[in-house]
């Protein structure tokens, strides 16, 4: 891969790392549907202002979703080794899997529409 291909895929890889690491707004909410099952009152996994604001909330999910995928198509469209290649393929699929299913719970569950 040269340079100008190394420094795309560290922005987008950025795009889902980034977020994730100072607010982690997937693993909190898959820590609330979790404990949610078990308990009547579930705090966050991590207290902070994307929890109590809905409107950054599904904006950080949206963007760690384009993330993903875009890695995901940039890796699809160079040549690397295949077990290297298939490894991160399968791995961004779950990925995507895991954020598109929070980023589309966020957006259809929404009690302001309808």
């Amino acid at each position: 891969m040269t340079k100008k291909q190394k420094i795309w895929l560290a922005i987008f890889a950025a795009m889902f790392l980034v977020p994730e690491i100072l607010w982690s707004p997937i693993a909190n909410f898959y820590y609330e549907i979790w404990l949610g099952s078990k308990m009547s009152a579930v705090t966050p996994f991590r207290n902070n202002l994307i929890v109590s604001n809905d409107f950054f909330w599904k904006n950080i999910l949206f963007f760690q979703t384009l993330g993903i995928v875009l890695v995901l198509i940039w890796l699809l469209r160079y040549k690397m080794n295949i077990l290297i290649k298939c490894s991160l393929i399968l791995l961004l699929l779950l990925l995507f899997l895991i954020s598109g299913f929070a980023v589309l719970f966020a957006f259809y569950n929404n009690p302001q529409i309808g």
